[in-house]
């Protein structure tokens, strides 16, 4: 990659957040192989390489956007078009975070803010809303909304079956609706609080159309009699 500009280093994730993020992935990792070592049947050699697989593997489930980063909304991205990495980008990058994390993290102090990982698998991680083609990045959007368009959200559920139910009633009805959150939730289901669960939003202008509907389901006011 040429010389960063300061335009292009305006869109770089904060090393603050950067920090935050992957110690709330720590964190949850942690807590997770702790609930199986108390059940006692897994070894604490199985435990420790369950630990460490996770930590290579969780920025693939959503390519570049593990838990952490999605809380702080950062992502990964490929440093050749400024898109969502590949699953095997955001895979690599992690290997020397597992085997030199105090090496590794010390690169971030550089100017570009790459780590070792970030030099080797060709990846920056930027500020979400800098990603380009933020749909591959976010969950699927409608082809009504684009990104300058203000959403507001409608419901919020705990899975994604529920709240894509609910997105294709809306269209159906000729409101354009989007499920925020819904592959994030659907990988990772113990932080559905965390990202304030699965959301589905509409246009402002639709808002009130589609809060009425809302709430006539709610009511059971549009249930098929039998």
């Amino acid at each position: 990659m040429t010389e960063m500009t300061e335009t292009d280093l305006e869109k770089l994730a904060p090393r603050s957040k950067r920090f935050a993020a992957r110690l709330i992935d720590l964190v949850l990792i942690s807590a997770a192989c702790w609930v199986l070592a108390l059940s006692e049947l897994f070894s604490a050699a199985t435990l420790s390489l369950a630990w460490m697989l996770a930590v290579l593997g969780l920025d693939t489930a959503v390519p570049g956007r593990s838990p952490g980063k999605q809380i702080f909304r950062i992502a990964v991205v490929s440093d050749r078009d400024g898109g969502v990495c590949s699953r095997w980008q955001a895979l690599g990058r992690n290997f020397p975070l597992v085997f030199l994390p105090v090496l590794d993290w010390a690169f971030i102090f550089c100017r570009d803010r790459r780590r070792i990982g970030d030099s080797l698998c060709n990846t920056l991680v930027f500020r979400l809303e800098h990603v380009r083609e933020n749909a591959a990045v976010e969950d699927q959007v409608s082809p009504y909304v684009n990104e300058e368009m203000s959403l507001q959200t409608v419901a919020v559920f705990g899975t994604m079956l529920e709240a894509e139910i609910l997105r294709a009633r809306l269209e159906a009805d000729g409101i354009p609706a989007v499920v925020v959150d819904g592959n994030l939730v659907q990988a990772y289901s113990l932080i559905a609080i965390a990202v304030g669960g699965v959301r589905v939003q509409v246009m402002q202008e639709y808002a009130v159309r589609a809060g009425e509907l809302v709430k006539l389901l709610n009511d059971g006011g549009l249930q098929i009699e039998g």
